[in-house]
């Protein structure tokens, strides 16, 4: 391995600028240098791979279409639907559980307020029936 290429590959060559001293040991490039059979081989690749990708995406939409008319909603049930049908069906539970105990208190608190309100017309009754038999 050369000496360029481990720095280069430690990237400590980033801030380095290459220039030439001598213009004449620069490659030389030009449209006329460019390999025209290479250039229509590969673009004839690519149009292969994407007249391959396009079949591959109409096939999947179209086998993805059929299936979504021939079955009907409740019949198709993804994992995702599945997890999510149980994460509600403790939400569900946990609601209700909540409801309940809610309901418990409120019941305590009218029982003891129903109490706390008769405690207080007693006592308030027996005071006024005190304060009418002393004399003023």
């Amino acid at each position: 391995m050369g000496m360029l290429e481990l720095l280069g590959g430690k990237g400590r060559l980033q801030s380095v600028t290459f220039a030439a001293a001598d213009l004449s040991r620069v490659p030389n490039y030009s449209p006329e240098q460019t390999n025209m059979c290479s250039v229509a081989d590969r673009q004839s690749q690519l149009e292969a791979s994407v007249e391959k990708l396009s079949e591959a995406v109409q096939a999947s939409l179209s086998a993805g279409v059929n299936a979504a008319v021939s079955s009907s909603p409740a019949s198709i049930l993804l994992p995702d639907d599945e997890v999510f049908r149980k994460l509600m069906e403790k939400v569900d539970c946990k609601v209700d559980k909540s409801f309940a105990v809610l309901q418990n208190k409120l019941d305590s608190l009218s029982s003891l307020v129903s109490s706390s309100l008769s405690s207080v017309t007693s006592t308030h009754s027996s005071a006024v029936t005190m304060s009418s038999a002393c004399p003023r």
